[in-house]
């Protein structure tokens, strides 16, 4: 019996869930946006761009290969960028709090 595969970081964006077990269902148009077998089967046709964006199925996790302790690729760009306001983190950004 193969053991359940687990998406380590990906949270289901239908019922909150994390991490997704199982088969996981990734929007194919936007960046951060996933559901777990439940919600897709439940939620997909309503509750997502009116059932307009396509997914695809994730059976076997892909373990972020950046040293991030098995984190998934797309939640740790998507954690990075949600954390910078989708500035650059190291500079490069147009705010600026210096008084000069």
């Amino acid at each position: 019996m193969q053991a359940e595969q687990v998406h380590a970081g990906v949270r289901c964006d239908g019922c909150g869930v994390c991490p997704i077990k199982g088969m996981r269902y990734k929007c194919n148009t936007c960046v951060d946006f996933d559901f777990c077998s439940t919600c897709n089967d439940e939620k997909a046709e309503t509750m997502h761009a009116n059932g307009g964006h396509l997914f695809t199925q994730i059976r076997k996790p892909r373990p972020y290969s950046g040293g991030g302790g098995g984190i998934d690729r797309s939640y740790a760009i998507a954690k990075m960028l949600s954390v910078t306001n989708g500035r650059k983190p190291y500079g490069g950004g147009d705010d600026s709090d210096d008084d000069s």
